[in-house]
């Protein structure tokens, strides 16, 4: 046997003998986060990476408790390369990206992240983390619950448009911090804008990258050229450790008047038949009127019995043990009820314009600071340690069923 058929042999009994030893083999898996401080609420980034050969092992995520957990990528680096004649097996790095967002603050345990390859297989070890909450401390209105950096720009579509025709004003989040931003921001100078109506219709997230659109319809009711205002939002940063307000710019939009009716453009009617047509005109404005006028009255009546009705859904809906669940359904219910009752705009709800908008709606002072009490309790639950806020429903329960004994007001 020459050189060549002794190297030959060599290297198939290697490779032979090299491949139920690398079977055997665990892969070699590991799972890290980078050092930092996270908040409840903060998209976590956690690489994994496998060193294998051939093919990528396929990568399991596991289960949570307390966090959301979803793929983000995936990437490889080569690390080395061996042969034997022309046998060569490449040795790689393999990456995959996961996004863990917690939903409570404490202790966080990340349990292991399996890989498989083939009949090989291996785990990464688990990952603990404290998550803090986010401080209620220099909270601003705009904030929208979203955690990290964010861009805000905003658009209208058609930048052009006759009175009467609706368009679309459109809020756009992009960063980090737009994931979480679920909540509608409040328009206080939009409300005060003559000759235009605004109504939100809905949010579209795309996750990766984080992009939220806040999209509303227009109607304006006169012609002119008018100037949408900057609008602030909020998001808390973790890096800084504090809430960062920017604002999407303002908008201009040009409203046409519709054409005119020329009236002369039509024949004149006989004097008898526009006669017959003044008195028929009347007796048919008279009861019209009469049921405009009723119908009015009782939108007022019903406007306030549906914001004490819904307050004594909102109280039946509060059974539950876990309060960082109940303190967003007192949250979202007081704001309903304040928007049935008051006409109050979206927007975070913070403890002061709870306790405004009750002594607004109902008058009594000493229920008006109940619900800023209730709403401080709420926070301390919804970005606090949950667990200390055991009494919170009930406190909740009450607050809501005496609401809805009480008489709107306004």
């Amino acid at each position: 046997m020459g050189v060549a058929g002794r190297t030959f042999a060599v290297g198939l009994f290697l490779l032979l003998n090299a491949s139920p030893a690398q079977a055997d083999t665990p892969l070699k898996v590991e799972a890290r986060a980078a050092k930092g401080t996270y908040y409840n609420g903060q998209a976590i980034d956690i690489r994994v990476s496998v060193i294998a050969s051939g093919e990528r092992p396929k990568v399991i995520a596991p289960r949570v408790d307390g966090a959301e957990v979803a793929t983000i990528g995936n990437d490889f680096q080569p690390i080395g390369a061996t042969g034997i004649g022309d046998v060569v097996t490449e040795t790689n790095l393999f990456i995959t990206r996961f996004r863990v967002t917690p939903s409570r603050t404490g202790s966080l345990v990340i349990p292991p992240f399996n890989a498989r390859l083939g009949d090989r297989s291996g785990s990464s070890s688990p990952i603990r983390l404290t998550i803090k909450p986010i401080p209620l401390e220099g909270r601003p209105a705009s904030y929208l619950r979203g955690v990290g950096r964010l861009e805000a720009k905003a658009e209208a579509a058609p930048a052009s448009v006759r009175v009467g025709q609706a368009f679309e004003y459109r809020i756009v989040l992009k960063g980090p911090g737009a994931r979480g931003s679920t909540q509608v921001p409040i328009l206080p100078e939009f409300e005060r804008l003559k000759g235009l109506k605004f109504e939100p219709i809905a949010t579209d997230l795309v996750a990766d990258p984080p992009l939220r659109t806040l999209r509303f319809r227009v109607r304006p009711t006169s012609s002119g050229d008018f100037t949408l205002p900057s609008v602030a939002v909020a998001t808390f940063d973790p890096e800084m450790q504090r809430y960062v307000e920017t604002r999407a710019p303002s908008v201009r939009l040009r409203v046409v008047d519709v054409p005119r009716f020329d009236p002369t453009t039509l024949a004149t009617l006989p004097e008898e038949i526009q006669s017959e047509l003044r008195l028929g005109g009347w007796l048919v404005l008279i009861p019209a009127a009469l049921v405009l006028g009723a119908w009015g009255l009782l939108a007022v009546v019903r406007h306030r019995t549906s914001a004490r009705r819904w307050a004594r859904v909102v109280a039946r809906g509060l059974r539950s043990s876990d309060a960082a669940a109940v303190a967003s359904r007192v949250a979202s219910g007081l704001t309903t009820y304040l928007a049935r009752s008051i006409g109050r705009a979206g927007g975070e709800l913070t403890p002061m314009e709870a306790e405004r908008g009750i002594a607004q709606a109902i008058g009594d002072p000493s229920l008006a600071h109940r619900s800023r009490q209730l709403i401080e309790h709420c926070d301390r639950a919804r970005f606090g340690d949950a667990t200390a806020d055991a009494g919170l429903a009930e406190e909740a329960v009450a607050f809501f069923e005496e609401l809805a004994t009480r008489r709107v007001e306004r």
